[in-house]
């Protein structure tokens, strides 16, 4: 008995949600309004997307390359802000074309203010960008850092992959730069060499690289007799 009313408040319920839907709404859902509503809205779009396009470039080219420059998370959310209040002028009837270019004006303005004082304020540069973390050094990760940061080693990985490197051996540094992109030094390609052992010797290869030099020369500025005379003598000073 208590099942059966049960369901019958359900069907009471969804009876009279669905007249209230009705009553607010005028109606089900027209499928035609969902792909074509008017030429008139059709003509809005294209004349003020074109416009609210030209007035973006000119500010752009205003402002200079650099509120385009995505050098902090600062500038990162700008830009975004830029694409998606062109877009809400060009979708949303509600907004004029003057107000947009009203909001792109303070989208651009701020972000000049932001990059005009932290060239010349040290402290509101520091406030407005975080400084790099390095993350992996001479192919040692530095946890604490990574932790800190929220970086697995998986990523680092994918970096140094990206990047023409195989393993973490093969990085010299990585750093997590001010806007988040990943910045990866690989060693050059005589590192494994000196890495594996064959030149630790820095000085002493050196050393004797230049006395064979120095023994090539007085070989070929010699005689032609006292050069075969002399070469034992020099290859036992080389070697």
């Amino acid at each position: 008995m208590l099942k059966r009313l049960l369901a019958l408040g359900r069907r009471l319920w969804r009876a009279t949600a669905g007249l209230v839907y009705l009553k607010h709404t005028g109606g089900l859902v027209d499928i035609e309004q969902m792909f074509f509503q008017s030429w008139t809205e059709i003509i809005r779009t294209i004349l003020i997307g074109g416009l609210a396009y030209i007035v973006l470039i000119s500010f752009l080219r205003i402002s200079g390359k650099r509120t385009l420059a995505k050098l902090n998370a600062f500038d990162l959310v700008v830009t975004v802000a830029l694409g998606s209040t062109l877009s809400s002028i060009l979708l949303d009837q509600s907004i004029t074309l003057a107000e947009g270019a009203a909001a792109l004006a303070v989208l651009i303005l701020l972000q000049f203010v932001v990059s005009f004082l932290s060239v010349r304020w040290k402290k509101f540069a520091n406030f407005v960008r975080s400084s790099p973390s390095t993350l992996v050094v001479n192919g040692q990760c530095r946890l604490a850092i990574m932790r800190d940061e929220r970086i697995t080693e998986e990523e680092v990985l994918s970096a140094i992959r990206a990047s023409g490197g195989h393993s973490l051996i093969d990085a010299r540094s990585v750093v997590l730069e001010s806007d988040g992109s990943v910045s990866v030094a690989l060693h050059s390609e005589d590192a494994p060499a000196l890495a594996s052992g064959e030149c630790r010797r820095g000085g002493q290869c050196q050393a004797a690289q230049l006395t064979t030099a120095l023994a090539c020369r007085q070989f070929h500025g010699s005689s032609s007799s006292s050069r075969w005379a002399g070469w034992p003598a020099m290859r036992a000073r080389t070697s």
